[in-house]
Formats: C-alpha cells, structure tokens, sequence
C-alpha cells in the first residue's frame, strides 16, 4: 500500500493505494512537529491511525504537513514512521508542496493556504523555489482562522462588535474571559481554538464589521505576503484550504483588484495528491 497523507495543523486526511488501484480515505488529529513532541505525534498515530491500516502491506509512504519544510522535522517524523511501519520508506514535505503538487502537477504556479495558518509559495513544476514568508500566528499568518478568530475574540472581549454581533456571539460561544484567556495563553494549541470561531464569521459574512474583517486580512495576505513573490504578477494563482475555501468569492475579487492571475480554490488536495504519485512514481 502507498500511504499519502495531506497534513494540517487541526486535522490529517491520509488516502491509501493499493496495486488493485483500491483508494481508502482516513482522517486523525492534526500533526505539526513545531507543537507536538515525538511522543504525541506517535501516540496520536498508534491510537488513530494504526487501528485502520493493514501495517505489513505499507510499503511507501509520503506525508506533506504542517511544519515539515525544516530538515530537523523531517528526520524526526521519518524515525517516527520507521518505528510504525519498519518496512516502508518514507518521505517528508512541507504541506505546501504537496498542494502544489495536487493542483498544479509539473506545472509552474503560486500555491496558498489559508485554514488554521497561512502560507504561500511559487512552484516551478518541481519543487518550492520562493517559500519564507510564514512566521506562525503569533507573528504573522494574515488571512487565516487563527488570525481572524483573534480578532473577533478581541474585538468581542472588549466590547468591540456591533450589538447585534455581540449578542449573537455571546449567545453562540457562552465562554467567560477567563476561559477565552486560558484557552489562548494555557492550552497546547491556542491556533486550533482561535481558528474554530470562523463558523461566526462564515455565518454572518454579509454583516459590513465582517466583511471589514475579511477584506482588511486577505488584502494584508496579498499586500504582505503574495506580492513579495518575483512570479506574483506573471503565475497563476491557487489557494488551498478549508478558510480559502469558504471566502472564495471574496478572496477572488481581492486577488482581481491587485491583477493577479487568480485561478481557483481547491477544497481538497489529497486527491490529487494521489493522482500525482499514481503518475510520478520515483518522486
């Protein structure tokens, strides 16, 4: 079997192929070696994931994720896979890459994502060649669920929201401050939590504090971040993601407004990224 795995901070889709041209699909935990010990990571994987794989039949596998672009991370997850599947050979990539791969196959492009965090990169076909842009969400990840749901918890601790918006948050998510300030300085992963709240602004996109919000961070997402890129005027634009996915339609008038080459949003790569190593075998 040949395990693909399409790796974000809050959530993994992995897809298994088999010889017999058979696709079966799962989903764990979110994996990201920049939060997760070796011990979490493996404990994640033996309790989710293992349960469901015939282990013995894994011969290659190939996990793009979150955190991965670093050497030092990479190493780290290939011992981590020796040690759960002994015989299969396995590579490590970035998440960018992967979507890239998926959406452009050997062709050149900018690929993006925004969902939990947020990051961009210039493809040439084969491999990133522009990809130095992302600080994190406390630094930087304009445009993505963590930077947005910090915003309006921000914005709604304070009082900040119009009334009508205030009442309805606090009718959907009845937390104190105490348990919002716990949440993002006490918890593991302050991202996923902050990232959860865009259900909100999916809701209530067409309110004019909302779609301020929206239009004020993916134009810092361009301005910031896409428009550093040499190939960002020349390159077709994709943008992957569950945060791209659900704000296309503002996204695109963004990207059109400083004339990029806007192509599309993908709500999935993994099933291109299958289709990509049915094709690429020796990658």
């Amino acid at each position: 079997m040949l395990l693909i795995a399409d790796g974000g901070a809050t959530q993994v889709k992995w897809a298994g192929w088999t010889q017999a041209h058979y696709v079966q699909y799962w989903q764990t935990t979110g994996l990201n070696p920049y939060q997760q010990t070796d011990t979490l990571i493996e404990e994640i994987l033996q309790k989710e994931l293992l349960p469901q794989l015939p282990q013995d039949q894994v011969h290659q596998i190939y996990f793009y994720g979150a955190g991965c672009h670093h050497p030092a991370h990479q190493k780290r997850l290939q011992g981590i896979f020796k040690t759960l599947f002994p015989v299969a050979q396995a590579q490590i990539a970035s998440d960018i890459l992967g979507a890239a791969r998926s959406v452009f196959g050997s062709d050149s492009g900018l690929i993006g994502i925004l969902g939990t965090g947020a990051n961009i990169s210039a493809y040439d076909g084969q491999q990133i060649v522009h990809d130095d842009f992302s600080l994190g969400y406390i630094l930087g990840d304009e445009g993505s669920g963590a930077y947005f749901g910090k915003l309006l918890v921000a914005d709604y601790l304070n009082k900040g929201l119009p009334q009508a918006l205030q009442q309805a948050f606090a009718k959907t998510y009845p937390f104190t401050r105490e348990t919002a300030l716990r949440e993002v300085y006490q918890s593991p992963f302050p991202n996923r939590y902050l990232a959860g709240f865009m259900p909100f602004l999916q809701t209530y996109q067409h309110e004019p504090y909302v779609k301020q919000l929206l239009r004020q961070g993916f134009g810092q997402y361009f301005d910031k971040y896409v428009l550093r890129l040499p190939e960002a005027m020349y390159w077709p634009l994709c943008l992957n993601g569950s945060v791209a996915w659900h704000f296309q339609d503002i996204l695109a008038q963004e990207a059109q407004k400083r004339n990029l080459h806007w192509k599309a949003v993908i709500k999935d790569p993994l099933a291109g990224l299958v289709a990509f190593h049915q094709k690429h075998r020796s990658v």
